[in-house]
Parts: structure tokens; sequence; C-alpha cells
């Protein structure tokens, strides 16, 4: 009997979790921003939602500052008179982190320019863990442009300025 309503309160949570997942889709479909984005090799649902999700509109288009916000910029440890080796900063939300680190694991696999990049990195005796955030790191920058340019061949530039 308990076996048999578990089964039943997960086939209720499957339902509600594809009637979720569909809003979803169809809600982003009617984002501009989200199009934009999926035109990036490496670059799928998941991450395009992922970065109009965790970062601020204001940071949309800006490439800088959206990789500080996405904490995908070196930051020097240094306390008092010393000072560290620079670490991954951290800073932002890890979800973000992540999908944009499983789009660089796409892109050095299957964009030819990531590849070269990416083996380019490597050749610089960097780790390949170094080089996967450094791939994820401009594959975050390169989203921004897109959406500078489109905010610019909208004639939104204030958005970009």
């Amino acid at each position: 009997m308990t076996l048999a309503w578990l089964e039943e309160e997960r086939a209720q949570l499957r339902d509600l979790l594809e009637k979720a997942e569909a809003e979803a889709r169809r809600l982003l479909q009617i984002v501009p921003e989200y199009r934009v984005l999926l035109a990036q090799k490496g670059v799928g649902p998941q991450v395009a939602a992922a970065v109009l999700a965790f970062l601020p509109p204001e940071l949309w288009g800006k490439t800088k500052q959206a990789s500080a916000y996405a904490g995908l910029i070196p930051e020097q440890q240094h306390s008092g008179s010393s000072v560290r080796k620079s670490r991954l900063s951290r800073k932002g939300p890890a979800l973000l982190r992540k999908k944009l680190y499983l789009a660089a694991l796409v892109a050095s696999r299957n964009d030819p320019e990531m590849k070269a990049f990416y083996h380019r990195l490597l050749a610089n005796h960097k780790s390949k863990k170094q080089a996967l955030v450094a791939v994820a790191h401009k594959i975050l920058r390169r989203l921004m442009g897109r959406l500078k340019a489109y905010y610019r061949e909208q004639g939104r530039e204030a958005l970009v300025a």
C-alpha cells in the first residue's frame, strides 16, 4: 500500500515537473535575448536560461561586469603584505558557473575555435580545469558581446552604455 502511494506521488511529481519545464520553455521563447544566446556554439537551452536567470538584466551586454558577477575572473589573495597566487573569485551564483563550465566542455570539443584556444592554454602549461574555466569565461564574454550587438541593432544603446 505504501509503495503504491509513493509511485502515485512520484508520477504526480513527474507530471508537475514536465508542466513546469514546458512553461519555462514557453516563457523563454518570448524573451528575444534567449534566441540570441542560443546562436553561440556550445550554448544550449539550459546555459542560455541560466545566463538570463542569474545575471541581472542591467549586466546583459556588459562583458567585464558580467564576468566579475559570475565569478569567472582571477582574484589575488592577499593579507597584509603577503600576496598569494591568484584564484578564481567564485563570487556570484555557483549554478551559473557550473552551466558555463559544462558549456565549455562541449565547446572545447565541438567548436574548432574554442578547441584551439583550449589546446593553446594546455600547451602553455595550464591545467585542464584552468583551461576549461578560461573557455567558460570566453563563452560568457561572447554571449555578452552577442547581447550588446543585438541591443545596438535594436537601437537600445542605453542598455549597453
